[in-house]
């Protein structure tokens, strides 16, 4: 039997992680900035992942969400992209605004 009881709380709970996490990847993003080096770029990337996947793990264990699921990590995901959709996009102009300002 299909238990559909609270999922919708569960993936609205899931879509806010992944908004919350959106400014950690902010402090990335400005630190990705001045690395040249690509290889030391992507290891920034998956350690902003791997803090993404400890405020999961925390949230999971405040929020006591049930077993996995799939529309979990998904909620997340969205919540990222809805993130860089929207208010990196914004931030990251001004970033560069001020990065080109500053060197100039």
């Amino acid at each position: 039997m299909f238990v559909t009881d609270n999922q919708i709380y569960f993936f609205i709970e899931c879509v806010f992680v992944g908004l919350i996490t959106g400014p950690l990847y902010e402090v990335f993003y400005v630190i990705k900035m001045f690395i040249k080096n690509k290889a030391l770029s992507a290891s920034f990337d998956v350690l902003y992942w791997v803090f993404a996947a400890v405020a999961y793990y925390y949230a999971s264990a405040i929020f006591r969400f049930p077993d996995a699921r799939v529309y979990m990590p998904l909620g997340v995901l969205c919540g990222f992209a809805l993130y860089v959709a929207t208010l990196h996009k914004t931030l990251a102009k001004k970033l560069k605004i001020c990065y080109n300002n500053a060197i100039a």
